[in-house]
């Protein structure tokens, strides 16, 4: 298992590095500020329960535990696509040579980025459906002349379909340079045998890496969101979060202006990019995507004619690609929905993801355990507690055959 089927994966061009480094500060910083709030509400509630105390707040904070999750892991899973953190099966790309790995690379991430734009515009679809329904039943109850609370909670899940979207986005761009990078001259030149995993930077916070400009590409983007959420729900406390995480980027930028008279990064970003921008790589860069993404629309196009076991197949063997698992898993299962069979009918993806997204989904009782086992695992990594268990096992059992 590894994140990605090349060695290094393809750096980015510049200007989109500049871009995207902003939208992942912006993301890191609200993440942040997410968990942060997601700790301190579990604190204050467990002790609020200790102490007897009541309060109608407290009663929500199950609510935000859950909702927080939610935004958090989609946030994340967003974060971790530019970094290629996602896990994949790393089988075929490590056969071929360097110009090989990056186009095997290049096909494998425009099919993960079809696939979660395809999920993102089915639950994007399903959730304005039900928003239209509960518009449409709020409508029919004035007119009737009944006032009720709508629950209107459902619109804290757009954050799927956004963080889908930003993966999609992001995979297509890793396709693009990936396809870049089987052009280039001296491509053959990429050790086969280097390391699948460059040494990791020293842990600093993300905007160590920022100059002036990325932070304000990344409040930019703060503040474009918090307009985009207006009249929802989700406007209060997402402008509220969002103007904590901005202070979290805004604050250091001043300091470090007053300290330095300067608005340069302190240490210099560990992502390669590229500085020069050849038309010829370019062109076979797009050439690339755009090959891929049409045979994605043909074989949708010709879904009914494709037989289930050819259609697992390719998807397995997309797998073995290099594809992040995610996307081998969904986009089986859409395959599956919209193929259909001789017992079960085709359904159409945001039907099929309304049933996934249901009303339990946000509210199942597991999802405020995951920031718990996350922050068991941070804490397990950085003590090196799993080096010093596999020590002891050696000392207790290593002595003797099979130990």
């Amino acid at each position: 298992m590894a994140a990605s089927p090349t060695a290094r994966p393809a750096p980015f061009f510049r200007p989109f590095d500049f871009l995207d480094r902003g939208i992942l500060l912006a993301e890191s910083a609200l993440s942040f500020v997410i968990v942060i709030t997601m700790v301190l509400v579990a604190f204050l509630a467990a002790a609020a329960q200790l102490l007897g105390i009541d309060h109608p707040l407290l009663v929500r904070s199950v609510d935000v535990q859950m909702h927080g999750t939610i935004w958090a892991a989609f946030l994340g899973a967003s974060f971790a696509t530019r970094g290629r953190k996602h896990l994949a099966i790393d089988v075929l790309g490590r056969l071929l040579k360097p110009r090989g790995r990056h186009a095997l690379a290049g096909v494998s991430q425009v099919l993960g980025s079809a696939i979660a734009a395809a999920l993102a515009w089915a639950i994007q679809g399903s959730l304005l459906e039900r928003a239209e329904q509960l518009h449409e039943q709020t409508e029919l109850l004035k007119q009737q002349g009944l006032a009720t609370a709508v629950d209107r909670s459902f619109e804290f899940q757009f954050i799927i379909p956004v963080g889908f979207a930003l993966i999609a986005v992001r995979l297509l761009l890793h396709g693009f340079h990936e396809f870049m990078a089987a052009a280039r001259r001296g491509a053959e030149a990429v050790s086969p045998e280097a390391p699948a995993e460059a040494p990791s930077p020293p842990r600093v916070a993300p905007i160590s890496y920022a100059s002036g400009p990325v932070v304000f590409v990344a409040l930019a983007t703060l503040g474009l969101v918090a307009v985009v959420a207006s009249g929802s729900v989700v406007a209060a406390p997402l402008w509220t979060l969002g103007g904590l995480a901005a202070l979290t980027l805004a604050v250091p930028l001043f300091l470090r202006w007053r300290r330095t008279g300067s608005l340069a990064a302190p240490l210099e970003s560990p992502v390669e990019v590229v500085e020069r921008f050849v038309p010829a790589e370019a062109a076979v860069g797009a050439a690339g995507v755009v090959a891929v993404l049409a045979f994605v629309y043909f074989g949708v196009e010709n879904l009914a004619a494709i037989p289930i076991a050819w259609g697992v197949a390719f998807f397995a063997v997309m797998a073995l690609t290099g594809a992040p698992l995610f996307t081998f898993l969904g986009g089986l299962a859409c395959f599956l929905w919209l193929h259909g069979s001789d017992t079960v009918p085709a359904t159409e993806l945001r039907v099929a993801v309304e049933d996934v997204l249901g009303e339990h989904f946000a509210r199942m009782s597991v999802l405020p355990t995951i920031p718990i086992f996350t922050f068991a695992g941070y804490l397990m990594s950085e003590s090196n507690t799993p080096a010093r268990l596999v020590r002891v096992a050696r000392a207790w059992l290593g002595w003797f055959p099979g130990g």
